[in-house]
């Protein structure tokens, strides 16, 4: 869920290799604040992720903050992290963000791929799934929902134009686009 709805590329969660963690670079369990924040008139609870390397910033030398929102529904990003936590126990600061039950070993990007093929193979049977499509499928249903390219970037923190190659518009919204642009041109030639 936090992979989704923050937008993350998977290298800024999880460590390249489970047993030797860069703290300079990798997600600690330091870096994710459990915060509530007042919006309108409810109180929310969000994460706020400190990114110290992430791609869209390279130059800083500071972190980015991050800071993603509750849903309230069973897809909660905070929510799941709040179940992970209670799972696994609370990780001591300087530990990575997320680590195995079994052997207490760091999430890698290369196991958590691994995984997901697994978990999804009985569904999916095309392309190639990995960590990175929840930042791709996130841009494609907010193209597919009708966001404001401006919206859209700012959720993926693009700077530049590149999410455009992450959206991939259902059949159902090309055709409505190919019928948008067919009366369009139809009222250019009457």
């Amino acid at each position: 869920m936090l992979g989704f709805f923050g937008s993350f590329r998977i290298c800024e969660l999880l460590p390249k290799k489970a047993r030797s963690i860069d703290p300079r670079v990798d997600l600690l369990r330091r870096d994710i604040e459990v915060l509530e924040r007042k919006m309108g008139s409810t109180k929310r609870k969000l994460l706020r992720i400190s990114l110290k390397s992430p791609k869209e910033s390279k130059t800083n030398s500071e972190p980015i903050k991050v800071e993603v929102l509750s849903t309230g529904n069973a897809f909660c990003p905070v929510g799941a992290f709040l179940n992970y936590e209670k799972l696994y126990g609370h990780l001591l600061g300087g530990n990575a963000a997320f680590r195995s039950g079994v052997s207490g070993s760091a999430i890698s990007q290369n196991f958590f791929n691994k995984k997901l093929k697994k978990m999804f193979s009985p569904y999916i049977s095309y392309g190639t799934l990995t960590g990175h499509s929840f930042r791709s499928g996130l841009t494609s249903l907010l193209g597919e929902a009708g966001f404001e390219d401006d919206e859209i970037r700012a959720l993926g923190r693009w700077s530049s134009e590149s999410f455009r190659r992450y959206v991939k518009l259902g059949r159902l919204k090309r055709l409505r686009n190919t019928e948008k642009l067919s009366a369009w041109v139809d009222n250019l030639f009457d």
